[in-house]
């Protein structure tokens, strides 16, 4: 048979013929070599139309003799392919085939195909640049990429080697766009996983500088490639190997010349780019944006790899490598810092692999690296737990020879990461080697240049998060604690911040040490007592803080250094001790286990005494301050608050449930400096504790020791008028509660206290004049003590008159100020046979030396005279008459000589010219001072008492500017009318076991004529038409109609005054008072029904216009009529009193002359009555604290302070019943109460968590969207920001970083529905 060519380009014949190698046209004519099936060579021409004789299969060749004739024949081929076009033609067609060949079992046939591969490739390489002779790329990839040659390593590298210089070509040539390349090259991907190595780095650094080429299609183009043309999305295996060799090439820096030939950093194929720096950095950043191309390689594939790889790459040294990668990660889905495949990568990547095998070796990574790795692990609690992984990466950042400072600060960060959030079976066994690793890093960082201060900061900081995780490592070696204590005041000043940080978090660690172990309370005890007094205050500071925290109130070496702090310079410390001198909450009054659980915590009196007397000296003062003085070597105010603090210690052990005041510094507080302890009632039971304490020994129960105390703070050498004050103060106290028997020790002292009537300090030398008045007065029965009493009153009339230069004006101030509670003393003790031991000429001489100074210039003379006046005329008459003689009338005859003044300072004179200084006087001290003196005149002699009544009853509208004398008028008005009875006089009553007065004695008797005209005159003053009030009976009603009257007074102080005076009634009546006052005030809020047919007329208007005002809107409501309808909600009227003790917004009542009245007491049981009902009050009086009027919300808030402890927990336990009750009131009829509302509710929204909200979520929008239209436009404003506020909230809870996805639609489907079919309809365009 034959074949017919018509023109063939080449002619081949069916299996078993002749083959006929490609043909080259002569002319009409083709000529080529045949070869016949003797292996013959023979040179034939044919014409067109050609006939080739077909060889019969008979005379087939052999199949290896075949293969090397056809490999002759391919090879005959190329060689006479004398052009470019001609070789690139014939190469593309035999190339493969030729090279299939490989896989040949017969060595022979491999070796002769080798012999034409090595001929093709070497004239492959002499082409020029610009040739267009191309090798078969596809066909090279496909043969590569078929899986029946998996098995040929020849075959498959010299294939490789050919797509190599396949690409070579088309890159040199320029003509092959990048998309084509990816095309052609996708096959060599499959499967190269399970390539070998060496094919592997070959593919890769064929393929990576295509992958880094590729742009991103932003349109649609006629030859786009495929999406996911590698198949990443179904090969993961490849796509891993893809970034873990990424991976090497972000790691990967061009070596110097030097270094070349370095083994050193990840395993890259020696590509030419990557000796190029500049393409190395360009294919970085390539690649870096390629893996970003959703066409390209999956994005949620792999997340830990990929957040590996950026987050190396951004440590890269070019600005465009860090560029991409911070792009990436910003497009990057986080994956979680605690996935266990990137945990373990990182750890991988920062410690490197050793292997014996060198091709398995890993070099660590480099130290920019490294720093981010541990930024990295810094966040994964994963990390933090991966044993023992973490303990080599921390020691290797802080210790390997190679480490640099960023690295230590990243590994310390890393470290005390690892302390935090490691979990406690992982911690505990590492504790103690993490705890020597810190502390030999903080001795050793001196040698640490230009980081020593900040890896010591760091380090200190992991010492104190250690000593939560591990506190017995802590406990057990206390040389830790000794060291830190000793760095605080030794470290530079930048680190010692950090040790204080330290020590407070150790505190815990250390917190039974008071109770555990006594040997270790006392050197704790020491340590801080050694630190309280050093030149640093961060030292004083932790000192205090680890005083406060380590041991109880009962503590006293702990209460010693709190008052050594609490004098300190620096606020810090000085705040800290005041914190630990807070008593503990008061007991419950009638319950003994209450007290006697709260005197449980308190310090022993004397335990307290003798720890002040013993450590004071222990102190070392290393660096005393200047400008402060010491005793001993404590400084004088420190000294000053231990005193004070003594007195409050007997106060609380007096009466446990009286809460104590934690202020010190007397020297700062507007009451009485001659008294600490001014509440009667306490004092009262100070007398019986003191009393007990003194008849106890040894030392009388401390109060010798306290005494020591006092006088040392008095004969200090350095003197200090503060210490000098708050110690003289303090005795006073002590020789007014304690018994005679303690004034009898200072009357060997009366000249060592004399002295101190000279004191440059006022408040001395009153206190040291009274405890004179004490003291001097003291076993006056005692005949030789009469004779020494006298000669030295008589010496300090002499002083008193003394305006010699020779006398200081402090001895004569303080000489009047002695007289007069010499006198005055005399008279309480010896009320009725004084005049045996001072004869009346002498007092009455006593008197007008005194009242001389009411004519001085100096105003405080002047008050030293008014009180000295005072003091006198409290136990008796001012001015004592003879029985043969009238002092009233100036110049009548008189059986014996008198001083000149008595006839000038008359009883008569005294009182007017008392009045006129009450009255015209600028000084506002010497106007109380002398109106209080006229009240105690009028208790001793009831002779002038209706005069100066009417006296004091002239001065409101003279006083009307000046409130606070106004409370003066009341306590004297009070001592006049009440005598001793009164609860204002009971802290005159000073010497603890003399009773005064006597029953004999008139003042003994209450003036009750003088009390019920007062009352009238009150009564009458508040209600014109009121009825006289009557006996005992209707006082307290009465009384009550006159304060209801003045609630709605226009000046906003005297409706307090009323609210406050309303509330002291109700509490001193009994159950059927209580009810009748209950109903009276209540009618007169809610019905305006006068409170009793007398006690207005009809024209009186209780309420002035707009106070009260009934408008359906709800304007002008007063403070009081929310506070009823408050009570009122709650069905229980009679709380209205309670309300109006609580309800208090004017800073008087904060005042001293305020706390006076006792309001503070009523406040308190007001607090306790109401307790029971915080569940019901909590939602009105939320919404309250919103009121638009100011007024209103301020009382409110006032009353919500007072009741409400746990403002947050109350809120949160109540929130449903809030919630519905701020609903109800955004449709109420009264505007404020909306406008309230809508402001309560958007400070209700605020935190909320989702599970409180989403119940009422659908009918809050709704209710909101109602007020939006309110009539009212400051209701519409209101609504507006709670809408804004609520607009927040609901997108926060339907975001997906928030919230779940489940509870995100559930929000959804509440409010959309409620915006699309509620709302929409009404929406007009």
């Amino acid at each position: 048979s034959s074949l017919v060519y018509p023109l063939p380009p080449q002619l081949w014949l069916p299996e078993g013929h002749v083959i006929v190698h490609p043909v080259q046209r002569f002319g009409p004519q083709l000529y080529g070599k045949c070869v016949d099936s003797t292996g013959g060579w023979a040179n034939r021409l044919w014409n067109e139309p050609f006939v080739l004789p077909v060889v019969s299969t008979t005379a087939r060749m052999s199949a290896p003799n075949k293969d090397l004739a056809l490999i002759s024949a391919a090879e005959m081929r190329i060689a006479l392919a004398e052009s470019e076009d001609a070789f690139g033609a014939v190469v593309g067609q035999l190339l493969c085939p030729l090279l299939r060949k490989l896989a040949s079992p017969l060595q022979e046939t491999r070796n002769r195909i080798l012999e034409v591969l090595k001929h093709v490739s070497v004239r492959t390489k002499s082409l020029g640049p610009d040739s267009k002779a191309k090798l078969p790329l596809e066909q090279l990839v496909s043969l590569y990429a078929e899986e029946s040659m998996a098995n040929e390593p020849l075959l498959l590298s010299i294939t490789l080697m050919y797509v190599e210089m396949a690409i070579e070509r088309l890159v040199q040539s320029k003509t092959t766009d990048t998309k084509d390349l990816i095309r052609s090259t996708v096959g060599l991907f499959k499967g190269i996983s399970s390539r070998s190595k060496a094919h592997q780095q070959i593919i890769f650094s064929i393929l990576v500088p295509i992958m880094s080429e590729y742009k991103e299609v932003k349109y649609a183009e006629s030859n786009a490639l495929p999406i996911d043309p590698y198949g990443f999305g179904t090969r993961e295996k490849d796509f891993l190997f893809l970034l873990e060799k990424l991976l090497d090439l972000v790691l990967y820096s061009c070596p110097p010349a030097a270094a070349s030939n370095s083994d050193s950093g990840p395993s890259i194929p020696p590509a030419k780019w990557t000796r190029n720096p500049t393409e190395l950095r360009a294919i970085k950043s390539g690649i870096l944006r390629f893996l970003q191309i959703e066409s390209m390689t999956p994005q949620q594939s792999h997340l830990a790899m990929r957040f590996v790889l950026y987050s190396v790459a951004v440590t890269d040294p070019a600005h465009e490598v860090i560029s991409a990668a911070q792009d990436a990660l910003k497009r990057l889905t986080k994956p979680s810092m605690d996935d266990a495949i990137l945990v373990s990568r990182l750890f991988r990547l920062y410690q490197g692999v050793q292997s014996q095998t060198p091709s398995d070796v890993v070099q660590p990574a480099s130290p920019a690296v490294k720093i981010k790795i541990l930024n990295v692990l810094a966040t994964s609690v994963a990390a933090a737990n991966t044993f023992p992984q973490f303990i080599q990466v921390i020691f290797d950042a802080l210790y390997e020879k190679s480490t640099t400072p960023k690295i230590r600060m990243a590994g310390m960060a890393f470290m005390q990461w690892v302390v935090r959030m490691a979990t406690d079976t992982t911690i505990k066994p590492v504790g103690s080697v993490l705890l020597s690793g810190v502390l030999k890093l903080i001795d050793e960082s001196d040698t640490l240049e230009g980081e020593s201060e900040s890896l010591r900061g760091f380090g200190y900081d992991i010492l104190g998060a250690l000593s939560k995780r591990v506190p017995a490592l802590f406990v057990a070696d206390i040389d830790i604690l000794k060291n830190l204590f000793k760095a605080v005041s030794q470290e530079t000043r930048n680190v010692r911040v950090n040790v204080q940080d330290a020590l407070s978090a150790m505190i815990p660690a250390y917190r039974n040490v008071a109770r555990d172990s006594s040997d270790l309370k006392e050197i704790v005890e020491k340590l801080l007592l050694e630190n309280i007094d050093k030149p640093e205050h961060h030292a004083r500071f932790s000192a205090v803080k680890y005083a406060n925290a380590l041991f109880p109130f009962s503590s006293p070496t702990a209460r010693f250094i709190n008052l050594v702090a609490l004098a300190d310079s620096k606020l810090e410390v000085k705040e800290e001790g005041r914190r630990g001198l807070e008593f503990p909450a008061p007991a419950v009054s009638g319950d003994p286990q209450s007290i006697s659980s709260f005197r449980g915590h308190l310090p022993l009196f004397h335990e307290i005494c003798a720890c002040i007397k013993s450590l004071r000296g222990s102190l070392k003062n290393t660096s005393r301050s200047p400008g402060v003085k010491y005793v001993g070597n404590m400084s004088t105010e420190a000294f000053a608050y231990g005193l004070e603090f003594l007195m409050k210690i007997i106060a609380a052990w007096s009466e446990p449930s009286k809460k104590i005041d934690g202020n010190f510094g007397l020297q700062s507080r507007d009451d009485d400096l001659s008294r600490q302890v001014s509440d009667a009632e306490t004092r009262a039971k100070m007398r019986v504790y003191l009393r007990d304490l003194w008849t106890s020994t040894p030392d009388h129960g401390g109060i010798e020791s306290y005494l020591e105390l006092i006088e040392l703070a008095l004969k200090n050498d350095e003197v200090d008028a503060v210490l000098q004050g708050t110690a003289s103060s303090c005795l006073v106290d002590l020789i007014s509660l304690c018994p005679s028997g303690l004034a009898a020790i200072f009357q060997e002292k009366v000249d060592w206290i004399r002295g101190f009537l000279s004191s440059n300090k006022t408040e001395t030398r009153l206190c040291m004049a009274k405890v004179l008045g004490i003291v001097t007065t003291a076993d006056l029965t005692v005949p030789n003590r009469i004779t020494p009493f006298i000669k030295m009153v008589e010496e300090l009339r002499v002083v008193a008159r003394d305006f010699t230069k020779q006398t200081s004006f402090e001895s004569r101030h303080g000489a009047v100020l002695a007289l007069g509670f010499i006198l005055g003393r005399l008279k309480y003790r010896q009320s009725e046979s004084w005049r045996n031991i001072l004869s009346i000429t002498a007092a009455n001489e006593i008197v007008a030396i005194i009242s001389e100074d009411l004519d001085s210039s100096s105003s405080l003379n002047v008050q030293a005279a008014c009180l000295s006046l005072a003091e006198v005329a409290r136990y008796g008459s001012l001015v004592e008459k003879h029985e043969s003689e009238s002092m009233e009338v100036d110049g009548q005859t008189k059986t014996q000589p008198v001083a000149a003044s008595i006839q000038k300072w008359t009883f008569s004179a005294i009182i007017e010219k008392l009045k006129e200084l009450g009255k015209s006087t600028k000084d506002t001290k010497v106007e109380e001072a002398a109106i209080t003196t006229l009240g105690q005149i009028a208790l001793g002699d009831a002779s002038c008492a209706d005069s100066i009544l009417d006296y004091f009853f002239s001065l409101p509208p003279i006083l009307s500017k000046n409130v606070e004398v106004n409370f003066t008028v009341g306590d004297a008005i009070c001592s006049l009318a009440g005598g001793f009875e009164a609860a204002n006089m009971l802290d005159h009553l000073d010497i603890a076991d003399v009773i005064f007065p006597p029953p004999a004695n008139k003042l003994a008797k209450r003036n009750d004529e003088l009390m019920i005209r007062l009352i009238n005159h009150c009564v009458h003053e508040a209600s014109p038409n009121s009825a006289p009030v009557a006996r005992k009976a209707g006082n307290l009603q009465q009384i009550h109609s006159a304060f209801s009257s003045l609630i709605s007074d226009r000046d906003e102080f005297t409706q307090e005054v009323a609210s406050k005076g309303i509330g002291l009634v109700y509490e001193l009546g009994d159950a059927s008072i209580k009810a009748s006052l209950v109903q009276s005030l209540v009618s007169t809020f809610t019905e305006g029904r006068k409170l009793a047919p007398q006690s207005v007329s009809s024209d009186t208007t209780l309420f002035q216009d707009g106070s009260l005002g009934q408008t359906p809107d709800g304007a002008n409501l007063t403070t009081y009529q929310s506070i009823l309808s408050l009570a009122s909600d709650l069905n229980q009227p009679d709380l209205v009193y309670k309300f109006m003790s609580l309800a208090s917004h004017n800073a008087i009542w904060n005042s001293r002359r305020g706390a006076s009245m006792g309001f503070g007491s009523i406040a308190s049981l007001a607090e306790r009555e109401l307790a029971p009902y915080i569940s019901q009050l909590v939602p009105k009086l939320y919404r309250f604290q919103f009121d638009p009027n100011q007024k209103v919300a301020e009382s409110m808030k006032s009353i919500w302070k007072s009741l409400v402890k746990d403002p947050r927990k109350a809120i949160d336990e109540n929130f449903e019943v809030i919630m519905k009750d701020l609903l109800k009131s955004l449709g109420d009829r009264l505007w404020r109460i909306r406008e309230s509302g809508c402001l309560a509710l958007s400070d209700l929204l605020h935190g909320r968590q989702l599970a409180q909200l989403k119940p009422f979520l659908q009918e809050i929008w709704a209710m909101c969207f109602r007020v939006l239209d309110d009539i009212k436009e400051s209701v519409r404003v209101a609504a507006f920001s709670t809408c804004k506020t609520l607009t927040n909230v609901t997108v926060k809870y339907c975001d997906p970083t928030v919230v779940s996805v489940s509870e995100g639609q559930a929000v959804m489907d509440i409010v959309m529905p409620f915006f699309l079919v509620t709302l929409l309809p009404f929406v007009h365009v």
